[in-house]
């Protein structure tokens, strides 16, 4: 944020079960006016993520891989900055551009598909679902990741890594038809800190994976 604040709360403390990139960003890889890690900041945290996933996919690999792609602009609208979120005086907010644009690298070959999908599974809501496909992907694999907004930061670099991916907003639900629908090799569920306190665990999940002994984290990097 564009200033100081005193109270810091960690969400990831009231889980058990998790695995927490945060202590591989920085204050750059975050926007200042933005609620969200910037685009630098979703290219790295996606290769952690990857790279957790797949050790083969070195950064060597990865940096390969994304200047292998094409360009893409974006202009990128501040969260911060619009009405529904701006709580200071309009003379302070003209203090800064609203914008910005951004060069970024997607997939050359990238194929959306998006309209292949059943019209039941298009939208959660007014969210769109999103269906890529990628035929000079890294593997072969192909995922279901269930996002939210700052998912908007990572998913074409998602896209270098996997033959296929769908990303799809459910809120915290993990909707069943979709899993069923897509079979994918993959699922991964991403979530973003600061909105932790209202998300759900479904039931189904709960009796899946026995919600009363979720293994504990002992360090970052280590699940048992």
């Amino acid at each position: 944020l564009p200033f100081n604040h005193e109270n810091l709360k960690r969400n990831i403390n009231s889980i058990n079960w998790f695995v927490d990139f945060a202590n591989i960003l920085n204050p750059n890889d975050y926007f200042c006016l933005d609620s969200h890690i910037n685009y630098n900041g979703g290219k790295i945290l996606t290769f952690h993520i990857l790279n957790h996933i797949d050790k083969s996919l070195s950064l060597d690999l990865y940096n390969n891989l994304l200047i292998k792609g094409k360009n893409k602009r974006i202009i990128h609208k501040f969260d911060l900055l619009t009405p529904k979120n701006w709580s200071y005086s309009e003379e302070e907010k003209s203090k800064f551009n609203p914008t910005e644009d951004i060069t970024i690298q997607i997939p050359s070959n990238l194929n959306d598909l998006s309209n292949d999908l059943p019209e039941e599974l298009k939208f959660d809501g007014v969210r769109k679902t999103e269906f890529f496909r990628n035929k000079e992907s890294f593997s072969n694999k192909r995922a279901l990741i269930f996002r939210d907004s700052s998912t908007n930061l990572l998913k074409w670099y998602f896209s270098f890594y996997f033959k296929e991916v769908i990303f799809y907003w459910d809120h915290g639900n993990l909707n069943k038809e979709i899993i069923s629908w897509f079979n994918p090799d993959i699922i991964i569920e991403l979530r973003t800190e600061r909105l932790l306190d209202n998300i759900p665990t479904p039931t189904w999940v709960q009796d899946k994976i026995g919600v009363k002994n979720i293994p504990t984290i002992k360090n970052k990097n280590e699940i048992v």
